[in-house]
């Protein structure tokens, strides 16, 4: 389904190693992307919007970050690639309830690489 690997960003001698999710399915490629570059902006928005969706207090939601669109709803979240210009990952639907299992899943796979990163 996916796997972790870690990358290390190099600049000079300034070097940063980041952790990366890749989905061995090309066609859910973009959920990575998103879980990398859009499910941490504005302290989770987007998360905090799937749990509103989830809980009810929200019929729907439709909401972009820097790389994703999202359709939020109670059943399924549809994740469209805002780069039009370049290779873009195909649009993905996925149950809404295994999206915020997947961002529950990298938040906390992201607290543990930092945490052996501060520990090096």
């Amino acid at each position: 389904m996916y796997h972790f690997r870690t990358v290390t960003l190099k600049n000079g001698a300034h070097e940063r190693k980041r952790l990366v999710i890749e989905f061995t399915d090309p066609n859910r490629a973009i959920i990575g992307e998103f879980l990398m570059s859009d499910s941490l902006l504005l302290n989770k928005a987007i998360y905090h919007d799937v749990l509103a969706v989830i809980n009810g207090e929200k019929a729907q939601v439709t909401t972009s970050g820097n790389r994703c669109h999202l359709d939020i709803n109670p059943k399924q979240t549809v994740i469209t690639d805002l780069y039009d210009d370049i290779d873009t990952y195909p649009t993905c639907e996925i149950e809404t309830h295994e999206l915020k299992q997947l961002m529950d899943m990298w938040f906390n796979k992201l607290e543990e690489f930092e945490r052996d990163m501060a520990e090096e």
